[in-house]
């Protein structure tokens, strides 16, 4: 099992070897997320394939008559080698999605594209890259078995999912403060709950949690969305609804920058109180006003000192100057992941 972080470099050292990667994981875990961002990172145009949504002459292309002969001709999202580059790209990756849960004349026909580069009787241009993914069968998603022959050609790698990760992309993205301490607070059970032995609408899981922040974003109070957040995230939706009531015990930042702030009680305000300083933190520009959180963010147990310090810099980077900053972060070094 690797985490989100560790299949995007796997996947970046298969490319370099010119080996293929299949990448498992369950659903809304981001696999097809990772392609994307590695595409934008290599300024490549990135080709989505459904496999399950596919017929053997989406892949093999159609049949083409030549005088007395036939031949095959490609459909035209495969990169051929007579095949210009899009504008402003160095490339392609062709990623095929929902490998396993395509039927297997589908699956024969992508052998031919993943193993020898070839569509129909055409090469694949030498500019394309390839990449499969596909979930678990354990997660009871329709999956057909691949042969032998295909797995033992593929680098076959299995995703989890990461709190630490999610929370640090999450909070890059500036996911509302709500959402990430309410991670934070309850752990790897709220961030990620699919059962497969349930028959549940929806759940829990990186996919979901940022499809609820575009909607936490939009609305005033989210408590006044009850099915809203309960159809995107599932029945945790309402316990986390239950959690942001504690947002009215968070301290001003009035209080805060007037050294008057108490560190609250409770471990959920805590945590509320570390994100949405965060989040503070990010349009403050006085040295004298981040000093003031810093000193007050002392204050708090080293696990949230540790979270906060975490973030901060990327936030806003003139802590990076500030001397409460770097007192703080000599303090607490030996307990940060760098």
């Amino acid at each position: 099992m690797s985490t989100i972080n560790e299949i995007k470099n796997y996947v970046k050292v298969c490319f370099k070897s010119q080996l293929v990667p299949f990448i498992q994981g369950s659903p809304g875990l981001g696999k097809s997320a990772i392609i994307k961002e590695i595409a934008e990172e290599y300024n490549l145009e990135l080709i989505d394939i459904r496999l399950s949504q596919c017929d053997p002459s989406d892949l093999m292309g159609f049949p083409k008559l030549d005088g007395e002969t036939a031949t095959y001709v490609p459909m035209d999202i495969f990169p051929t080698e007579n095949t210009k580059l899009p504008k402003d790209k160095k490339g392609w990756i062709i990623f095929f999605d929902e490998l396993n849960s395509a039927p297997k004349s589908v699956q024969v026909c992508a052998y031919k594209i993943i193993l020898d580069r070839m569509v129909g009787q055409h090469k694949l241009n030498d500019n394309v890259l390839v990449c499969c993914a596909g979930n678990l069968a354990t997660d009871k998603a329709v999956v057909n078995n691949l042969s032998t022959a295909l797995r033992s050609r593929l680098v076959n790698l299995t995703m989890e999912p990461s709190v630490n990760e999610w929370l640090e992309y999450a909070i890059n993205k500036d996911f509302h403060f709500t959402i990430t301490a309410y991670i934070q607070c309850k752990g790897i059970d709220a961030l990620y709950n699919f059962n497969p032995d349930k028959d549940s609408d929806t759940y829990a899981c990186p996919r979901t949690w940022e499809m609820l922040n575009r909607i936490v974003n939009s609305v005033n109070d989210p408590k006044e969305y009850l099915d809203l957040v309960l159809g995107t995230v599932g029945s945790i939706g309402a316990e986390y609804l239950g959690f942001i009531d504690y947002c009215g015990s968070i301290p001003t930042l009035a209080d805060v920058l007037s050294g008057t702030a108490k560190v609250p009680g409770k471990e959920g305000v805590r945590f509320l109180t570390c994100n949405w300083l965060l989040k503070e933190l990010a349009e403050l520009s006085k040295d004298s006003e981040i000093t003031k959180v810093m000193e007050y963010i002392e204050k708090f147990s080293e696990e949230y000192c540790g979270l906060f310090l975490q973030s901060a810099s990327k936030k806003n980077p003139k802590v990076l100057n500030n001397k409460g900053y770097l007192k703080l972060l000599t303090k607490l070094g030996k307990f940060l992941v760098c």
